[in-house]
């Protein structure tokens, strides 16, 4: 009976040791901000390096989205509210122009992908609150 507890607890400590081995390291939080502001940098450097452009579509679920267009091809194809569940698009052809127009500053800051949050939306009057 002794030699099967041992024989158990061998095994459990052996399955332990390799459940720890095979675990990654968490960084730090100081080296995950340092990685994403250097992501964040080649991002805006590649953003100024890249003609932007957006012409507005007509939404499926009805009103208008926007195409976002980077050094003349397809970047973004966005035919609804962005940040809000369901298919509407916007109500108005300016909205759509100027939810584009925030895509567009987004990544030019180096967001990448872009986010467009309803608090965004509520911000930029894009929405009704």
């Amino acid at each position: 009976m002794k030699h099967h507890a041992f024989v158990l607890w061998i095994l459990l400590w052996s399955s332990g040791a390799m459940l720890q081995a095979q675990t990654p390291a968490t960084p730090d939080t100081d080296s995950l901000r340092i990685e994403f502001e250097q992501i964040k940098a080649k991002n805006r450097e590649a953003a100024a390096n890249t003609s932007w452009s957006h012409y507005i579509i007509q939404s499926e679920g009805g009103g208008f989205g926007y195409c976002i267009m980077a050094d003349g091809h397809v970047y973004i194809w966005q035919g609804n509210i962005p940040g809000i569940p369901g298919n509407q698009g916007f109500e108005s052809v300016e909205k759509a122009e100027r939810c584009a127009g925030l895509v567009i500053q987004k990544i030019k800051d180096g967001e990448s992908p872009p986010t467009i949050t309803e608090e965004d939306l509520k911000n930029n009057q894009l929405i009704h609150h």
